[in-house]
């Protein structure tokens, strides 16, 4: 599939986590929307292929105590390799998924400083070709949809008054015996 349609798609979908956010009212403090950029390694159990991949995430996170909070992620990724069948083929990939997770402070959430524990359940969209100078050949063409589960750690501060940053990493076992590790730089502003 064409890469600006992601794109789009990603970019749709972050304005909606932004518009749903503003439509709250009397969360002053307790409502934050952030997005990152990072790299994804996907491993695959059926073909032992491993891709890094270029990733972004949109994240609405909602705060109920200095303990709990929970969001809503979409994440896009795509990237290539060459292939392990032969030199000449490069293996491509795009990841779309959407998260929902619940995170534990364990010295609580000041506002300054976050180190948040996650779990969540995520369902990814996985779709594999190959490319033979220049001819495409579909391994998937129709994707995957595939369950998981989201095993989350990460690091949020305040940058200001409205502002956040985190480093975010996550590990996500998938149905099929697929995984992916996440790491990603994230910034974003409080909901106020």
């Amino acid at each position: 599939m064409n890469k600006n349609f992601w794109l789009i798609i990603f970019i749709v979908m972050l304005f909606g986590l932004s518009e749903i956010a503003r439509a709250q009212t009397g969360l002053e403090g307790k409502l934050d929307i952030k997005v990152g950029i990072g790299g994804l390694l996907l491993a695959q159990e059926e073909t032992n292929a491993n891709i890094l991949v270029g990733a972004m995430e949109a994240e609405l996170t909602k705060k109920y105590n200095k303990l709990i909070s929970g969001s809503v992620a979409v994440g896009l990724g795509y990237g290539n390799r060459t292939s392990i069948i032969s030199e000449d083929l490069k293996h491509y990939a795009l990841a779309t998924h959407v998260d929902g997770n619940v995170f534990l402070s364990p010295f609580g959430n000041n506002r300054n400083y976050n180190l948040k524990l996650g779990t969540g359940a995520t369902i990814l969209y996985m779709n594999h070709w190959y490319k033979n100078k220049g001819d495409v050949v579909p391994d998937n063409p129709e994707g995957k949809l595939l369950p998981g589960l989201n095993l989350i750690l990460e690091n949020e501060f305040s940058v200001g008054e409205k502002s956040l940053a985190s480093i975010k990493a996550m590990a996500q076992p998938y149905s099929n015996g697929d995984w992916s590790g996440t790491l990603l730089f994230k910034y974003g502003y409080r909901i106020m």
